[in-house]
């Protein structure tokens, strides 16, 4: 007994010495174990893991509306590049997906190759990826993007529009349309709008943290008011207009019912 517990001592300590001789060896060699570390975690880190630490760090703490990078990543880049390396990734790739998506959307595409672009900026500058690495969105090119909105002639054809929306059967898309024509406001920023920010009093909309880096506060009219008190109020669901599946969030698809909504009405 005695024996077998001074062998495996023995062992131990043989691995060790030899584990400590090969770590002598390296430095002796001009090999930093740590930053030899530090180079395989760059190598291994992949698109969902740099995605991941992008949102935590980055999207979350510095967007109101970080929801909608999640979207797209969850969208676009996961189901494509999720797996690969993150080092991996070449002009070439960016291309692809940026031709791929655009065959159905080039406005979207282009949100994409922005994020993207983003996305290994952030991974630089975080320190998830060499200072030296050359980030695979450069040069690629945008598609020229045409306006996304036609001025609508007064009189028939915006009463027409407004007829079409207010026929809908869904109050939460009949109100948000008529929101978006009424107030001018963002699509994303309707669509993640909550109702801590409206204030029935004062017939105002406060917004914080926008591009201009300062909060700000916008009057909303009558008819605006009275399509927003008509709105059901959910317990527990901050958003005016929650999502149909993804409990407490925000509605995200909107495309679907607005071609509906076209379409019904010869648009």
């Amino acid at each position: 007994m005695g024996v077998c517990f001074m062998f495996k001592c023995s062992a131990s300590t043989s691995m060790a010495r030899n584990t400590a001789k090969e770590k002598f060896g390296e430095i002796a060699g001009g090999i930093d174990p740590i930053e030899q570390r530090k180079k395989n975690k760059e190598r291994l880190l992949t698109i969902e893991q740099l995605c991941n630490q992008y949102l935590i760090e980055y999207s979350k703490p510095r967007k109101n509306l970080w929801r909608e990078d999640d979207r797209k990543i969850k969208r676009h880049v996961l189901p494509r590049i999720g797996k690969k390396a993150a080092l991996s990734l070449k002009r070439a790739d960016i291309m692809r997906i940026h031709r791929e998506i655009g065959k159905d959307s080039p406005y979207e595409a282009n949100r994409i190759l922005a994020l993207l672009s983003k996305l290994f900026a952030f991974g630089r500058a975080a320190d998830y990826l060499p200072e030296t690495h050359i980030n695979p969105c450069r040069d690629v090119e945008k598609y020229k993007e045409k306006p996304r909105e036609r001025w609508l002639s007064e009189g028939e054809e915006f009463l027409k529009l407004l007829n079409a929306i207010s026929e809908d059967t869904n109050i939460y898309y009949r109100s948000f349309f008529t929101l978006l024509i009424l107030t001018g406001m963002r699509k994303v920023k309707l669509q993640n709008l909550k109702w801590s920010q409206i204030d029935f009093k004062k017939a105002s909309v406060y917004f914080a943290d926008t591009k201009s880096g300062y909060s700000e506060t916008k009057p909303l009219s009558e008819h605006s008011i009275r399509v927003l008190k008509q709105i059901p109020l959910l317990v527990d669901y901050p958003y005016v207009f929650p999502s149909p599946t993804e409990s407490g969030q925000p509605i995200v698809n909107m495309d679907k019912p607005w071609r509906r909504i076209k379409k019904a009405r010869g648009y």
